[in-house]
């Protein structure tokens, strides 16, 4: 009869990477969750002195009060638009190709922006630009990403005064295809070769103690463009001696017409 039991089919479907997804997501929520936590109970408290001990404080005090709050307030700003970039990504609006961009130049300009930090802290960025044309397939705003934290972070992690940051680029010969490799040397307070995979981890810091400000994702969302366009990203480092972070990208085809520089 038409309506009689012919069998049974069981479909077996792998749900493990679901599972993972979700563990990175509550790692993540858990995360952002405790890295806003910090910086909202600092400028709760500094609020609430200034609230009730104002006419008692002295000019020097609240000032020291109100900029601790901008710096929190600036950190906030800073974890926000880091989560949200790193939530572009994981939403799948992977980084957009097709664009060939110059990464001595965007070098340049990222180290020029960086100058003065360094050298509040007493630190030189040394950088000769190569005469080489560097293009890579990654849009300037992505790629400027990823130069502008490694470089702020060699000089965040240095103390003051503690030794200059050589920023390096150039064409590194690879049999399958040619790369551009960029790397950002520094003498800072180094990270335990425990540490030299988890350092990509987001929220993972170096600085356990968190008396350097930041929000933990800088290297994830590097890494995260980098391979996104076909790269790699290593590092190496020890306690006390300084990190050397290396990108490794791609390097486009540079048109016979296309001078070098002067």
């Amino acid at each position: 009869m038409d309506d009689e039991l012919a069998g049974w089919v069981i479909v077996l479907n792998d749900i493990t990477p679901i599972f993972e997804a979700e563990k990175m997501k509550v790692r993540f929520m858990t995360g952002v969750t405790h890295e806003l936590k910090t910086p909202l109970s600092i400028i709760r408290l500094h609020t609430n002195n200034i609230l009730q001990y104002d006419d008692r404080l002295s000019t020097e005090k609240r000032t020291a009060l109100l900029l601790s709050i901008r710096n929190q307030t600036d950190l906030l700003v800073s974890l926000i638009d880091d989560v949200l970039t790193l939530a572009r990504l994981d939403a799948g609006m992977k980084l957009e190709t097709g664009e060939a961009t110059d990464w001595v130049e965007v070098i340049s300009r990222e180290v020029a922006k960086v100058l003065p930090l360094a050298a509040d802290k007493q630190i030189k960025v040394k950088w000769a630009p190569s005469r080489e044309t560097l293009l890579v397939n990654v849009p300037a705003d992505k790629l400027a990403l990823v130069v502008g934290n490694l470089i702020e972070n060699a000089i965040k992690y240095t103390p003051v005064g503690g030794g200059d940051i050589i920023v390096t680029a150039h064409k590194q010969p690879n049999e399958a295809r040619p790369q551009a490799r960029f790397s950002v040397k520094d003498a800072g307070i180094g990270i335990a070769p425990a540490d030299h995979q988890r350092i990509f981890d987001r929220f993972f810091r170096a600085d356990t103690a968190h008396t350097i400000p930041g929000t933990g994702l800088g290297l994830a969302i590097v890494k995260e463009i980098v391979m996104a366009h076909g790269g790699d990203i290593t590092v190496k480092s020890e306690a006390g001696h300084g990190s050397e972070f290396t990108v490794l990208l791609p390097l486009l085809a540079v048109d016979a017409s296309t001078p070098d520089r002067e």
